[in-house]
């Protein structure tokens, strides 16, 4: 029975026109190769998107070094002022203190991500008690015992 259908599609390919057969021949690779476009071109999408979420990232992280450096940099200065008396030591401070905010805005429009923007907003209020107690620090340090600077 199995070499009976067999013949019986034989016989109906052999009664084709060759204009049909001609075009089932190359309709069969023309929807592989269309198939293969689509592919590629969904591919090289999710490429750029993988791509797009790579650049983002290493931005965020960009903005996240710079940050905690401008940190840094200000409270040595701080430290510096406290240790010594001269103002030229707050100059990172002040540097810091014009850096930080367009930096910190960068960082919160860069992120998309609600979680990532969540533990950005609890960074932001530690950010914000780390500038105010340095800013604290810087004003009223020179007044404090030294057992209380070091608290």
């Amino acid at each position: 029975m199995g070499s009976r259908k067999m013949n019986l599609a034989r016989t109906r390919w052999q009664d084709w026109s060759l204009g049909w057969k001609g075009a089932a021949v190359v309709a069969l690779p023309l929807a592989l190769l269309l198939g293969a476009i689509y592919s590629n071109y969904t591919l090289q999408r999710d490429i750029s998107r993988a791509d797009s979420d790579v650049q983002r990232t290493l931005t965020v992280r960009a903005n996240i070094q710079a940050l905690h450096t401008l940190i840094a940099e200000g409270a040595s200065g701080v430290r510096g002022f406290l240790l010594t008396g001269r103002e030229e030591f707050l100059s990172p401070y002040w540097n810091a203190e014009q850096r930080i905010p367009p930096t910190l805005e960068t960082l919160q429009q860069t992120i998309q991500d609600p979680d990532q923007a969540a533990r950005l907003a609890r960074a932001s209020e530690l950010l914000a008690t780390k500038r105010a107690s340095l800013d604290k620090l810087r004003r009223e340090g020179a007044q404090l015992e030294p057992e209380a600077l070091q608290t």
